[in-house]
This record gives structure tokens, C-alpha cells and sequence, in this order.
């Protein structure tokens, strides 16, 4: 069985992290691919939510800043049931960015699993994003 509420919220999260919103000038050094390095200082696959002999991973994720000032988020989860893998699960979130210094406002389009928004920092390549429920997520850019 699928804890369904846990993977919404994280991926609720973690999208909302990566969101977007309105920007008259989007800045060109977001433009691109940007990859999820770790969570937390820890390389993926990392564990989300453990329960039992329940457990699910965050195996991969991006997002692509696109020069219009729109974003698309793509996470790749992993669940395991006493020890047996099951069908990994991609999920996408899009939105529009802002960006005013090294600051990057983000808000997600409403849909079952996201929506919201967040504030992350930009620093040369990496961008990090700080939320309670899932912890410091950086991305690279690629």
C-alpha cells in the first residue's frame, strides 16, 4: 500500500520549491537545466518516508527555466514494499519564476500535487531550496 498523504506532501513540497511567478525580465543565467544533487547534503537516492517495510525514495529530479520565466519540475520517485520494488513514479510540476538578485520566488500552477510557492537562492550554478518538510534541496545546473 501506498502512503499516499506522505508522497503528496512531499512532492507538494519539493514542487512547491521549485515553482514559479511573474517576471517582467526573467535573467538569463537561470535559462537551462537545472539537476538535483542531494537533500540535505546526501546524494540520491535518498529516502523520503520510511514506515514499517514501507519505504520511498527520491531517485532523481530537474527543473528547466525556460527565458520566458516559466519552469517545469520533473521528480522521480522509487517505492519499496518489503524489499520489493515498485514502478517508479515521475512527477511534473510547472509554474513561472521571478528572480531580484540572488533571490528566486517560485510558484507552482494549482494541480493535485502542486501548487504554492517558495523562495530558493541562486549562487553561480546551484540553486537551493529550503523548506521544512523536505529540507535543503540543491540543484545544478547542467
Amino acid at each position: 500500500m501506498i502512503p499516499r498523504i506522505a508522497l503528496r506532501s512531499f512532492v507538494a513540497a519539493l514542487c512547491l520549491a521549485a515553482a514559479c511567478s511573474d517576471s517582467n525580465a526573467p535573467n538569463a543565467h537561470l535559462d537551462g537545466v537545472y539537476e538535483l544533487q542531494t537533500i540535505d547534503g546526501a546524494p540520491l537516492p535518498v529516502t523520503v518516508f520510511e514506515v514499517g517495510t514501507y519505504r520511498l525514495d527520491l531517485v532523481a529530479g530537474d527543473i528547466l527555466f525556460a527565458p520566458s520565466g516559466t519552469f517545469i519540475q520533473s521528480l522521480t520517485t522509487q517505492d519499496f514494499d518489503a524489499g520489493v520494488a515498485g514502478t517508479p513514479t515521475v512527477i511534473a510540476c510547472s509554474g513561472r519564476y521571478k528572480v531580484s538578485g540572488s533571490t528566486v520566488t517560485l510558484t507552482a500552477n494549482v494541480t493535485p500535487t502542486c501548487e504554492g510557492s517558495v523562495t530558493a537562492t541562486i549562487s553561480g550554478s546551484k540553486l537551493t531550496i529550503t523548506d521544512p518538510s523536505i529540507g535543503t534541496a540543491l540543484f545544478e545546473k547542467q
